[in-house]
């Protein structure tokens, strides 16, 4: 004999099926969520008290510091600029350091690009200029600026940024 269920109603075995299904569904979505948030995580913050690595082949890491015969500047609202250039002229990346402290460690790489899809590459003219105004503009008396010399390779680490010059 089969026995059927009256309309309306379900067997004990078919609810307690469909109970499980749904917690199996729930506790997989809530797993895919975990791993997602975990393993997923912006490239340009890291987490707080830690550092950035040292080198990267797509950034120049290094430091600025103030020339000995610099007077330290008041640092309450200045911004510390990096500022990448292939050659002269319009910059390829800027790394912007709000209220530095020197010696004070910079990455500039691929992130810092003015420009979408540029790409940081090959030889580049690096400076830095602390805006004592916060101003992103043209320099500004009193500012202090520096720059290497040489350019240095995209990857490189260890690269030494000196202001050694006050803006007149």
């Amino acid at each position: 004999m089969v026995v059927v269920p009256e309309a309306g109603t379900d067997p004990p075995g078919r609810v307690r099926t469909w109970a499980l299904s749904i917690a199996a569904l729930a506790a997989l979505a809530a797993l895919t969520v975990f791993v997602l948030f975990r393993n997923v995580a912006t490239p340009d913050t890291p987490a707080p008290g830690t550092s950035r690595p040292l080198a990267s082949t797509d950034a120049i890491v290094g430091t600025v510091t103030l020339a000995q015969s610099v007077t330290p500047p008041a640092i309450e609202g200045a911004v510390l600029f990096v500022i990448a250039r292939k050659t002269a002229g319009a910059p390829l990346a800027v790394a912007r350091i709000p209220e530095p402290r020197f010696p004070q460690p910079f990455r500039i790489g691929s992130d810092n690009v003015m420009m979408a899809g540029a790409p940081l590459e090959g030889a580049i003219h690096l400076s830095a200029r602390l805006s004592r105004s916060g101003s992103a503009g043209p320099a500004q008396p009193g500012d202090l600026e520096g720059d290497l010399p040489e350019p240095v390779a995209v990857g490189s680490a260890g690269v030494v940024l000196v202001l050694s010059r006050a803006h007149p």
